[in-house]
């Protein structure tokens, strides 16, 4: 299994040093890795958009820029990525990971800590990535047998005498009912009304009984099922 890492450091020559740490763990332990540096948050999200990342070792002080907040705003869009700090500054352990950093990595490095930090993530990220491989939604549209890879439905909505199903690549018309495609999902979708079926990782943020999604708008959140809605949230 590939993976891409980046490293994401105001001074070029700690993108250096981390990178040469990471190489000889990388060899040591002979993953399949992309390494690729960037010495601002701007350049990081600049290659984001048009690049996939699976993990970033960040620093937190960022020159103007503040790591702790660049990596929250990255996980309200990109909620899979890993984000691991490393940095001179003891201090900000609680905010890193009150905004569920995987590591939390004190300069000088330690080489040991920093293999066991990046081990770790790549044991979760290739768990979650397996999990995906393996779990598809099928369904007839259009009377042509359809086989989606869940991780990449939105949303399903009930529309009429049919079910809507919006993916990252296009839609598809299904008559079937809302009922009977969750019985055939994962836990990682949830009713939160009589219309909608959501994948957990749409959601951005609940307030009151409206829910605001990544890319699929605001919803209302049923009565019926607030509670789980609000469970399977705090559990993200």
């Amino acid at each position: 299994m590939h993976f891409h890492i980046a490293i994401c450091d105001d001074e070029q020559l700690q993108v250096q040093i981390n990178t040469s740490y990471l190489k000889d763990i990388i060899k040591k332990n002979h993953l399949d890795v992309t390494l690729t540096g960037f010495t601002t948050l701007d350049a990081l999200n600049e290659h984001l958009a048009s690049n996939e990342i699976d993990i970033i070792f960040m620093d937190i002080d960022l020159g103007d820029a503040s790591g702790i907040q660049g990596a929250a705003e990255l996980f309200s869009s990109r909620p899979d990525i890993v984000v691991i700090f490393i940095t001179g500054h003891r201090e900000f352990a609680c905010e890193a990971f009150d905004i569920d950093a995987l590591g939390y990595i004190l300069k000088p490095i330690v080489p040991d800590k920093l293999e066991h930090t990046l081990l770790k993530a790549i044991r979760q990220i290739s768990d979650r990535k397996e999990k995906q491989a393996n779990h598809f939604l099928v369904f007839y549209g259009d009377k042509n047998k359809m086989r989606v890879p869940e991780h990449e439905i939105r949303i399903i909505e009930r529309s009429g005498s049919h079910a809507l199903i919006t993916t990252t690549k296009e839609s598809y018309r299904v008559y079937d009912s809302l009922k009977n495609l969750a019985e055939r999902l994962s836990d990682d979708f949830i009713r939160i009304n009589q219309s909608d079926l959501l994948n957990i990782a749409e959601i951005d943020s609940i307030r009151g009984t409206t829910l605001y999604t990544k890319n699929c708008g605001e919803k209302v959140i049923s009565r019926k099922y607030r509670k789980d809605v609000l469970d399977a949230f705090f559990q993200m």
